[in-house]
């Protein structure tokens, strides 16, 4: 999820930290994999929308001569539990809802008495335009809208993107925690020259040089045009609202970048309420601070052709992808 509003207020207040995304030529880039593997089961419906997904990154990256470094989720912290348990009960109830509306759909088919196999799913913009077709039209937009919105990702998928990127020969890396976080870890001490991520966490965990999308995001000025410290940057984001606790009420963002700069840090402020535990959150932003990845190597490794062609078979992939691969991979 990141920072609640973060954006904005570096819109609003640092405008000066967000350029045009740079040319990668040459250069690595850690790649918060998370969060593709979440866009790429939205773009692509077969099964094997992962390794699909990651083949076209991969020979994108490769033909603009970058080095990208794919990095995964770890477990997640406990802190995050809440978190994960209020998204898991909004999926749930969204489920829920796409079955009501199933039955709704399946009632008026019924009372249709028309073949459910060219009516229940029908968008045909020539079809009988009756209230009940219209009505049809209707769930079915509804419907799609809500799937693509409990789309799951599973660990497998993961664990058989590494697999795929093992065939080639490309580095990745098992983060210990949240993906963003190693990210920011493996750029803020050199090891890649910039974070690619939707999440706007990144910078909090202290990554310097982040992409969202198509606009370069700069701490340094960041800070400079909050005119704020990055402890104090890290405690406004705990305010304006992480994964990781929850608010004060009536601190938003507004309130919380004013108090920051009276204040200082969090530990300043005036009836903090108990279940705030911004330390908690505040010790989860800086850990990786402390990280120790032994023999941390991104050099590419030679492909395994047979171990890929293998793979190329299995998730029914295009040989024209693999053999362009051999290519960039020689």
């Amino acid at each position: 999820m990141g920072i609640k509003n973060l954006k904005k207020i570096i819109q609003k207040h640092a405008p000066d930290a967000i350029s045009n995304k740079p040319d990668l030529y040459n250069k690595k880039v850690s790649i918060d994999s998370s969060i593709l593997l979440y866009r790429f089961r939205y773009i692509y419906k077969e099964d094997n929308f992962h390794i699909q997904g990651f083949l076209h990154s991969i020979i994108d990256y490769l033909e603009k001569n970058v080095v990208p470094i794919y990095v995964f989720d770890g477990a997640p912290p406990d802190a995050k539990k809440n978190t994960l348990d209020k998204r898991m009960e909004t999926r749930n109830k969204m489920k829920e809802r796409v079955n009501e509306l199933v039955e709704q759909r399946n009632k008026i088919n019924v009372e249709m008495e028309t073949d459910p196999e060219t009516v229940i799913y029908s968008d045909d913009e020539d079809a009988d335009d009756s209230q009940q077709v219209k009505e049809i039209k209707k769930i079915n937009s509804s419907i799609r809208n809500i799937e693509k919105n409990i789309l799951v990702v599973k660990k497998f998928h993961s664990d058989q993107v590494m697999e795929f990127l093992d065939s080639l020969g490309l580095p990745y890396i098992k983060a210990y925690s949240e993906s963003e976080e190693t990210c920011a870890f493996l750029q803020k001490n050199g090891y890649v020259d910039y974070v690619i991520t939707e999440d706007t966490d990144a910078l909090t965990f202290g990554a310097t040089k982040v992409i969202f999308g198509e606009k370069l995001y700069s701490l340094d000025k960041v800070l400079e045009g909050l005119q704020i410290t990055f402890d104090q940057f890290v405690d406004l984001c705990i305010l304006c609202g992480c994964d990781y606790t929850g608010t004060i009420p009536k601190v938003g963002p507004v309130n919380a970048l004013k108090m920051i700069k009276k204040l200082g840090l969090i530990d300043n402020f005036e009836n903090v309420p108990d279940t705030f535990e911004y330390q908690m959150a505040r010790d989860l932003f800086y850990q990786n601070e402390k990280y120790i990845y032994p023999s941390l190597n991104f050099d590419f490794k030679p492909m395994d052709r047979k171990k890929c062609k293998e793979m190329f078979e299995r998730y029914s992939l295009n040989n024209y992808f693999y053999e362009k691969l051999i290519i960039l991979l020689n």
